[in-house]
């Protein structure tokens, strides 16, 4: 057992997860026991070798058994009658990798051998993004096979270029693997393109740019960041979208929205000419939109603010965050007058207020682990009253033990104290929040949205409050 070097295969059945229950038995019953007569000679020379649903994993260090087995794995099912057996067309996609791992005996498998390490799970991202009955293989690979002769296949590697693995996991240089038998086919020649002159990337912020970032980021005060940071000159200079990018997040902490908004507009209008045609590299990236929401919202701008985020909604950011946004959109719309200033209660949007509580909901469900809806929903209960405030005071003790020991930034800390206001536990509370402030030393912009929550439910729920008043003096110092 031990850190080893060897060849590494994941295999997996696309099709395998629409067939029917008949379908699934009769894979099992007939399609696998024909397989292993095929490919079950080959665990004996294996170092791990396992199996779940449809998926194969095998280690080697033995490459003609490798070749072997990737080949075998693929001819079975280009090869299988699925229509004489009644069962859908299923397609193999097969990557292989080398390169060193943990192998380790498994409590969980009686002892049996797994391996764990970055090259297992490189292997792994590979497989999702290879083409049906494909064998896709690294450059590691390629290069260990090619060492020395293999004893009865001879094989070819069609480059296929750099390819982006599943799950973010990176790009590599990869091959398709086939018989020197075999032709390569039009579509090795078609996907292999460089795309890099006709959709540029934005350029990478520099060493230098990052070392003034940090120091910008440092500035202990509103005044010596603007006096290190001079708009105009920022709007006049040819920087690349990155680095502006950075520099309106910067804006966006301090609390100088419309800075920020400046910054914003002059990346959205930025363009190059590649081949006559001017291009905006950046103008629809999420996180500049959502930054721009961010600061229209902060300035009372919510119609902008909430066409905006439906814009990211509509170019497919359908994620937690993104629905969370827009909810806050709906919430601030219900809560706040068209001069941005809190309403009564009684004046409150109700209808926009249950909008806003059911897409925080389903943010939620999306994504149980981020707390952020979370807490917005149990605001949301509180604040609608009646049968929802046991409700919302449910919630506020749920995230209280679910998160408390989690904390490690001002979000988290400051959430967990806001749901002891929910819960009406005042103790010390006052204490506990000038604790947080000196440990973490959050940004204006961190500061101000927690001071803005609480303001809203003291006049909303709570009302007067004399630790409620401690802390907003808090944080408003």
């Amino acid at each position: 057992m031990g850190v080893k070097n060897a060849y590494i295969i994941f295999t997996d059945l696309k099709g395998f997860s629409t067939l029917t229950e008949l379908e699934t038995r009769i894979f099992y019953n007939k399609l696998v026991k024909k397989l292993s007569k095929k490919i079950m000679h080959l665990e004996e020379s294996s170092l791990v070798w396992n199996t779940w649903g449809d998926a194969l994993m095998a280690i080697f260090e033995d490459k003609n058994k490798i070749i072997e087995l990737a080949f075998e794995y693929r001819d079975f099912f280009r090869n299988y009658n699925f229509k004489e057996n009644n069962i859908k067309e299923l397609s193999p996609r097969i990557a292989c990798h080398f390169g060193d791992f943990y192998i380790f005996k498994d409590p969980l498998l009686k002892g049996k051998k797994n391996a764990i390490g970055k090259n297992i799970n490189t292997t792994a991202r590979i497989e999702p993004i290879t083409r049906p009955n494909e064998i896709y293989v690294t450059e590691n690979f390629k290069k260990n096979i090619e060492t020395s002769d293999l004893e009865k296949i001879e094989v070819s590697f069609d480059e296929l270029g750099q390819i982006p693995l599943a799950k973010n996991f990176g790009s590599y240089n990869l091959y398709r693997l086939r018989k020197s038998s075999e032709k390569k086919t039009i579509m090795d020649r078609i996907l292999k393109q460089d795309l890099s002159e006709m959709l540029p990337e934005v350029e990478k912020i520099t060493k230098e740019q990052e070392k003034n970032l940090k120091y910008l980021k440092e500035s202990p005060s509103i005044e010596i960041l603007n006096r290190n940071l001079i708009l105009n000159n920022i709007l006049a200079q040819d920087l690349n979208e990155n680095y502006l990018f950075e520099i309106a997040k910067i804006y966006k902490a301090f609390g100088l929205y419309e800075n920020s908004l400046k910054v914003i507009y002059k990346i959205k209008n930025q363009t190059q000419d590649i081949d006559s045609l001017k291009l905006t590299l950046f103008k629809y990236k999420k996180d500049l939109m959502k930054l721009e929401a961010n600061c229209l919202t902060r300035l009372g701008r919510y119609e902008e603010a909430s066409n905006l985020i439906y814009g990211v909604w509509q170019l497919g950011n359908r994620d937690s965050d993104t629905l969370s946004m827009l909810a806050a959109q709906y919430k601030r719309r219900a809560l706040f007058s068209d001069d941005n200033i809190l309403v009564y209660k009684e004046n409150i949007n109700t209808s926009l207020l249950n909008r806003a509580l059911s897409l925080y909901i389903e943010a939620f469900r999306l994504n149980i682990e981020d707390y952020y809806p979370a807490i917005n929903i149990a605001y949301l209960y509180k604040i609608l009253g009646s049968a929802n405030s046991g409700k919302g005071h449910r919630l506020a003790q749920y995230i209280i033990a679910t998160w408390s020991d989690k904390i490690n930034d001002w979000w988290l800390a400051s959430s967990i104290l806001e749901c002891e206001i929910i819960i009406e536990d005042f103790e010390d509370l006052d204490n506990k929040f000038h604790d947080i402030i000196l440990k973490y030393n959050p940004p204006v912009f961190e500061k101000k949205a927690t001071l803005t929550q609480i303001e809203l439910y003291k006049k909303l729920v709570i009302g007067d409050n004399k630790t409620l008043d401690k802390i907003i003096n808090l944080l408003k110092g």
